[in-house]
């Protein structure tokens, strides 16, 4: 894990379930994240990613669609911005501060 004042940074890798360095807990939860592919889009490459509550029985698994660099989302507790796309290595993503709305 990379610190740094703006988050922390996390690799989601193809076809590997979760985050490298695992995610923190946030409010007594955990978060499972996958990514669902990397491909080329109408300016760079963009990404699909899913996440949900880890360990929730019949939970609803979110669909993060076209994200491309710079883009943030959010699940829950946790909201992301992405760094970095790779068709090769995956997503970069910096897990940003818990209050970060800006």
């Amino acid at each position: 894990m990379t610190d740094s004042p703006r988050g922390t940074i996390h690799s989601v890798r193809p076809s590997i379930p979760g985050a490298f360095p695992p995610l923190p807990k946030r409010g007594g939860e955990r978060l499972d994240i996958s990514l669902g592919y990397v491909a080329p889009g109408r300016s760079g490459l963009r990404a699909r990613i899913y996440t949900g509550p880890a360990g929730v029985e019949g939970s609803a698994t979110v669909e993060h669609e076209d994200l491309y660099v710079g883009d943030r989302f959010s699940s829950r507790a946790w909201r992301f911005e992405v760094l970095r796309l790779s068709l090769e290595k995956g997503a970069e993503l910096r897990l940003l501060p818990e209050g970060d709305d800006d």
